[in-house]
């Protein structure tokens, strides 16, 4: 095993299921390296081994309902309102003692109107339901309305709830925004970004085909060297919205006892300059600028999905898959999210918007339930497409990162697994047609080495092509960024593009010696530093104390002899290991780390030791978000607690 590397092996025969192989071209199985350059080198990995397919099971749908709508939505162009429409024909359905001649006075429908209702620390955490107002047939709502929850019930079956659903409203606030001083005559730009968690591009492969073959055969660009630069989805997304790492944001916003309005998000620039703007996602309770965050004490855009998101979740019924809420209603509850982007698109579509869709409910916490939603998600691409939102708009749709725990880590191509998260970019018509040379930069980009940062410059840039006039400053914490509508240098590093040495996928490494000397050295010293970490935040009376119970794996970065190098002069070690107390499942973590041979001492960050194994169950004696990841709670080893679902 020695010398070979880790993540690529030219021996793994390749298997494609039959749907794939008109395409298996396309999706890039057959070519050696996602990118190779001068100074990274990053090999390709076929998703579809026997090894990789023996872990799953496809599900080609949510199976949230069966049920047709009662109550469905209108709306007038005309007069830029909305409507409730009642089916009475489907409500018949339920209600078998009801004829036609009876069904309008047996069917009661009402609505619950919702609304943030939070304020200081608790701004971003509640929300008020109204009480049920009954509603006929073409029902007006209210432009202050822009979420409800429906209520439809029979008489003749004693009140019983026939259906309950939710809809939310993109209602257009200024009727004037297109004739804003600063827009007028220019052209317009719609950005969306539809964001799903914890999916890599490998993993899109295997869990969305229909969907990858969509994005290849519409001449969509992949980002083939997409590379994270952090661990989870949070300092992820913040080097995207804001151009701050996660120690930055913390500094200049305090998220967790003040709020989140002090970081200058770029939705915040685009709205001032008469963009309207959108935040929409689901799973409330851990919501990226939300979970062990105080959120945003004012709506951060013009439409902001997030009481409904909470109302929805508390108040209809829930079915549950990988310990999340999959099916709300009747929907699952990443439907919410697109059929509100997708709406806001629409009501924008003849001026400037920007808009975050970002989902965690099908691919947080299970590596193969995203597979129930490639259907699904491919049909919202082809309605995009019919309603001329593709023509008009930048549409990205991207992950933060692969899996981070659980089998998929455990395969050959584990290390990329992990750290190249799924990113493609569609550009409106006029872009294409009056920036040739844009377009070519990207497509020199699709094999260069990018992150987080430079799509940041990225949407300055696109904005820069509907309003010449704007000024933006450079990402302020990665001074390299730049947008992929401009050459991405050849000859790149990682260090280069601000991506830590950890997340680094550029440089192979070769098979190391579990039981060397050194190897063992190496990761003691690495324990060392993560019980360190919890005693200096007065956790040691709280978590237990970490010991090696195993070296899983061992592996040195390829040596600077060869053309990719390291601007670091030591080694640079990744190791694997399994640690005591013993927990159910084991404690397993990952860590790339420099070794100073002469001063046998480590240079690491201990918060990018990557926990590889679940733990919410083990760490809630902790709410330090970092520390709970290297936390094993002390009263957890004596209790036997129901396991809850992991959040990032």
């Amino acid at each position: 095993m020695d010398g070979k590397l880790f993540y690529f092996n030219n021996q793994q025969q390749m298997l494609e299921p039959p749907t794939y192989d008109e395409f298996k071209h396309q999706l890039g199985v057959q070519r050696k390296y996602y990118i190779s350059t001068s100074r990274c080198h990053i090999p390709n990995v076929n998703p579809f081994t026997k090894e990789a397919l023996k872990l799953f099971k496809r599900s080609n749908s949510t199976g949230c309902t069966k049920d047709e709508a009662i109550v469905s939505v209108n709306y007038d162009d005309v007069n830029r309102e909305y409507s409730l429409h009642i089916n009475y024909t489907v409500a018949l359905t339920f209600i078998k003692n009801s004829t036609e001649e009876t069904i309008m006075d047996d069917l009661s429908c009402c609505f619950s109107k919702i609304e943030r209702a939070g304020t200081g620390a608790y701004a971003d955490k509640r929300f008020r339901l109204y009480p049920c107002t009954n509603f006929k047939q073409g029902f007006i709502v209210p432009t202050h309305v822009s979420g409800i929850i429906v209520n439809c019930t029979s008489k003749s079956m004693n009140d019983s709830l026939l259906q309950q659903d939710a809809f939310s409203f993109v209602q257009v606030k200024n009727k004037k925004l297109t004739q804003a001083k600063h827009v007028r005559d220019q052209r317009k730009l719609g950005i969306l970004m539809i964001g799903i968690d914890s999916l890599s591009r490998s993993n899109f492969r295997r869990t969305m085909p229909e969907t990858a073959k969509y994005l290849e055969v519409n001449d969509w660009y992949e980002l083939r060297g997409y590379n994270k630069v952090a661990d989870n989805t949070y300092p992820n997304l913040m080097p995207l919205l804001t151009g701050y790492t996660e120690n930055t944001a913390s500094m200049k916003c305090h998220p967790s006892y003040i709020s989140l309005d002090n970081c200058h998000f770029i939705w915040t620039t685009l709205r001032r300059k008469g963009f309207a703007t959108a935040y929409a996602e689901d799973t409330s309770y851990m919501a990226t600028f939300d979970y062990q965050k105080r959120g945003f004490l004012r709506p951060p855009t013009d439409h902001y999905l997030r009481p409904f998101s909470m109302a929805i979740e508390k108040h209809l019924k829930i079915i549950k898959k990988a310990g999340l809420s999959y099916c709300i209603g009747r929907h699952q509850a990443g439907e919410y999210i697109y059929n509100f982007g997708i709406e806001f698109a629409k009501r924008y579509q003849n001026q400037s918007y920007f808009g975050l869709f970002w989902t965690n409910s099908f691919s947080h916490s299970f590596f193969n339930t995203a597979t129930t939603m490639d259907t699904t998600i491919l049909a919202y691409f082809k309605d995009m497409e019919k309603q001329g939102i593709l023509d008009t708009a930048a549409v990205v749709f991207f992950s933060d990162h692969g899996r981070r725990w659980g089998p998929l880590l455990h395969l050959e191509e584990g290390f990329l697994e992990e750290r190249l998260p799924m990113f493609y970019i569609s550009l409106p018509k006029w872009i294409k047609e009056d920036y040739p040379d844009l377009v070519r930069n990207l497509e020199v980009n699709q094999g260069r080495l990018t992150t987080p940062f430079d799509i940041y410059m990225t949407v300055k840039h696109l904005t820069r092509l509907a309003l010449p006039k704007l000024k933006f400053q450079q990402a302020s914490d990665c001074a390299n960024a730049q947008s992929i509508l401009k050459i991405v240098p050849e000859n790149r590093t990682c260090e280069d593009a601000c991506i830590p040495q950890s997340w680094c996928t550029c440089l192979p490494y070769i098979k190391q010696a579990k039981n060397s000397v050194l190897v063992q050295n190496v990761t003691q010293l690495i324990l060392n530093e993560m019980n360190n970490y919890l005693q200096v935040r007065n956790l040691s009376t709280l978590c237990s104390e970490l010991s090696l119970k195993k070296i899983t794996d061992a592996w040195l970065r390829q040596n600077e002899s060869t053309p990719v190098v390291s601007t670091s002069t030591l080694p640079t070690y990744k190791i694997e290991f399994t640690t005591n107390p013993k927990t159910k499942p084991l404690t397993e973590f990952s860590a790339t780390v420099d070794y100073d041979v002469k001063e046998q001492r480590i240079i690491a960050n201990v918060e990018d030791i990557s926990r590889q194994s679940e733990y919410a169950s083990t760490a809630q004696c902790v709410n330090d978000k970092q520390a709970k990841k290297y936390c094993i709670c002390r009263s957890s080893l004596l209790e036997n607690s129901d396991k809850k679902p992991q959040v990032e």
